[in-house]
């Protein structure tokens, strides 16, 4: 379990931060900066990354690691907050109970799209399986995805 859990998160940060350029906040335009205080005052520790012609800030929200694009001329495009598992509305964490029984959230991340709106990213495991499930706000079901692990001859004599 402990695996799968370092695993998937691995898999959260690669994602983030693949074809990123780290940049300081004196390189980012003034417009991004003023939308980015607009919209998250009580950010803390606000680190910058530049994605082809848009930006992304990475940052605490309360006790939340959060990440917020921006394009060049500040449009807010989208944020991703990691969650407590504990923290997930209970109609998420229902309707994943019903969609995989007998099994637990093991991470959350919570992504609100411009356009779109929230959506939650659940992987959830049960003793012997792992799924990557998407669902609305309003807890319908996006995507199921299961999990395949490959386990190697050392991982295999582990047990």
């Amino acid at each position: 379990m402990k695996k799968l859990i370092f695993t998937l998160l691995c898999a959260v940060f690669m994602g983030i931060t693949v074809n990123a350029q780290s940049v300081t906040a004196a390189q980012v335009p003034s417009a991004i900066k003023k939308a980015m205080m607009m919209k998250y005052p009580k950010a803390s520790g606000v680190q910058w990354e530049k994605q082809a012609s848009n930006y992304e800030a990475q940052f605490m929200l309360g006790n939340n690691w959060t990440t917020a694009n921006f394009d060049a001329a500040g449009v807010w495009l989208q944020t991703s907050s990691f969650m407590d598992p504990e923290a997930v509305p209970a109609n998420i964490s229902a309707a994943a109970q019903k969609d995989v029984p007998g099994g637990n959230i093991i991470s959350a991340t919570m992504v609100e799209k411009n356009k779109a709106g929230k959506t939650y990213l659940v992987q959830y495991a049960t003793e012997t399986d792992a799924y990557n499930l998407v669902y609305s706000a309003d807890a319908k079901l996006i995507s199921k995805e299961k999990e395949v692990y490959e386990t190697t001859d050392d991982e295999a004599s582990d047990y």
